[in-house]
């Protein structure tokens, strides 16, 4: 796959510089090609791969869409502290797009599949679609003398103008929070106000020193697919141990609490030296899959990474990957 953004920016300081009016086009395109057999199977009446890079068409997609933006941000340095205030009201309005291949093909065939499985054609589609909407939003930073991030909090209401949607998108609630210089709270939560529920909340502790690094997420979320409610709740871990200025170990794990299952777990470690650094690591993700017949069926990737960088030249990746049915 080959991706191209291009944004393009304008900005106008306005009434002494207490305004700031921004314009942006964006220009995003993306070519997408499959290598492998063309081995497939049918489900539902539409031909689905067998496997990951079996069956689907070479794609094109393209697509703009303009943006405008009023700004405005106060800063003011107390005794102890200084605060920053920003207010944010901007418009987005999606422009011209086309779909060619495997992108057309998942407008048409693949949406139904992959609102109930993460199968096939839904891992290559990664294109967030971008609405017509106007938004205002609240944010605020308190900083330290010495100029380190204390806080940082941020509010978000989109209103949307699409047929499909709710008026009134998910109210967004993100907040930031470093309790120690070595240990952080971290919130990002959706409010449905048409369902009147939150709708997806995450929750993070972060410990970080220059030795053993640490943090445990959890994540819920409250979604209808179909008129039908369905809940998530993952548990994830991570940690890192830098053993010397050249050698660190991590490790990695996913569990999903409402279906009571592991989803994914990781090791491996990195050796740095001078310009260049290898990593090493092995990687066990459970995905779902619908069987031939339809029925509801999961698969086990197994997976070996193995990455040199040569900076600031670039890298490469090499991956042994098996696959097995749970």
């Amino acid at each position: 796959q080959h991706e191209l953004n291009v944004p393009l920016d304008l900005q106008f300081s306005l009434f002494d510089e207490y305004l700031t009016l921004g314009l942006s086009e964006n220009i995003y395109a993306s070519a997408i090609s499959f290598y492998g057999p063309n081995d497939s199977v049918t489900r539902k009446g539409y031909k689905v791969s067998a496997s990951a890079s079996q069956g689907y068409n070479t794609g094109t997609y393209a697509r703009d869409y303009q943006r405008v933006e009023l700004n405005t941000n106060l800063v003011k340095a107390f005794d102890t502290f200084t605060h920053s205030v920003s207010v944010t009201a901007a418009y987005v309005h999606p422009g011209t797009q086309n779909r060619t291949g495997f992108y057309a093909d998942y407008e048409k065939m693949f949406k139904e599949i992959c609102s109930k499985n993460s199968v096939g054609p839904c891992e290559y589609n990664n294109i967030n679609e971008v609405l017509e909407e106007a938004s205002l939003e609240f944010t605020q930073f308190v900083f330290t003398p010495q100029g380190k991030e204390k806080l940082y909090h941020r509010l978000r209401q989109p209103l949307i103008y699409e047929d499909g949607y709710n008026k009134y998108g998910d109210l967004e609630n993100e907040l930031r929070y470093d309790i120690t210089d070595n240990l952080n709270y971290y919130n990002n939560t959706f409010y449905n106000h048409q369902r009147n529920v939150i709708s997806k909340t995450l929750n993070t502790l972060g410990y970080n020193n220059s030795v053993f690094v640490f943090n445990a997420s959890h994540l819920y979320q409250d979604k209808l697919v179909n008129t039908k409610r369905l809940f998530s709740r993952y548990l994830t871990t991570n940690a890192r141990y830098n053993y010397s200025s050249r050698w660190q170990y991590f490790a990695g794990y996913a569990y999903d609490i409402e279906n009571s299952e592991t989803k994914n777990r990781n090791i491996g470690f990195l050796f740095k030296k001078r310009c260049w650094n290898l990593q090493l690591q092995y990687v066990e993700n459970i995905r779902p899959a619908l069987g031939t017949s339809g029925e509801a069926s999961a698969i086990q990737d197994k997976v070996l990474y193995l990455t040199l960088n040569l900076n600031p030249l670039g890298g490469f990746e090499v991956d042994y990957k098996k696959s097995e049915n749970e």
